[in-house]
């Protein structure tokens, strides 16, 4: 039974880094679409500046 317990806490650990990795890819995904956004944003004042 101890042997069991031991697997299920590092299945558990697993898992917490998998969901650990998955936050930190959205961290960098929502980054990217706010420099867009900044880059889209200084397009369209250049273009009205013509």
């Amino acid at each position: 039974e101890e042997e069991e317990e031991e697997e299920e806490e590092e299945e558990e650990e697993e898992e917490e880094e998998e969901e650990e990795e998955e936050e930190e890819e959205e961290e960098e995904q929502q980054q990217q679409q706010q420099q867009q956004q900044q880059q889209q944003q200084q397009q369209k004042e250049e273009e009205g500046q013509y």
